[in-house]
């Protein structure tokens, strides 16, 4: 009202559904995967329901977790340790609701999907240098031919050969 007092209040709620569904779709695999966390470090979203609501199991995801949030970071990464593997977390933190957004993978399956662009990279530039060299060896043939072929002509010429006659004909620079 005009006096200050609140009237009413409008709100939305959104079911963690939504936010798993989003974690499906940016999914690699089981190893890799969508989460968030509140301010208590309690698992608001997970792939595997089941861990929703409960706090964080991993001490080392914990103490890096309440490190982000103490330290009020936006945004970044850190790898961790967990049953003997690599893990590698992006994290955005939305300090204005306190959750952490993270997408975890593992460190092992980051490497080979980097090994299978570089194989794919280096197959594409090696087509490529191919391709290039088909078409400059073309080129460089159609230029050189008539330039030869004058060039026989005009040494038979030098010669005293004055009947000799250049027989290229095209429609282009040379054939003119």
């Amino acid at each position: 009202g005009s006096n200050g007092e609140v009237i009413g209040a409008v709100c939305r709620v959104l079911s963690n559904g939504v936010f798993r569904e989003f974690g499906k779709e940016i999914q690699v695999n089981e190893k890799s995967y969508m989460y968030i966390v509140d301010k208590g470090l309690n698992m608001l979203v997970h792939p595997q329901i089941e861990k929703e609501g409960n706090p964080i199991e991993s001490v080392a995801l914990r103490n890096h977790l309440n490190e982000v949030i103490q330290s009020k970071m936006v945004n970044g990464s850190y790898t961790y340790t967990l049953d003997d593997e690599e893990r590698y977390v992006a994290f955005y933190f939305a300090k204005d609701i306190g959750w952490t957004v993270c997408i975890e993978q593992s460190v092992a399956d980051m490497q080979k999907q980097a090994i299978v662009g570089s194989m794919f990279i280096i197959v594409a530039l090696i087509i490529l240098v191919v391709m290039i060299t088909i078409v400059s060896r073309c080129i460089v043939k159609e230029i050189v031919t008539p330039i030869d072929m004058l060039i026989e002509t005009m040494g038979c010429v030098a010669k005293g050969d004055l009947s000799s006659y250049c027989s290229y004909s095209a429609n282009d620079e040379f054939g003119e």
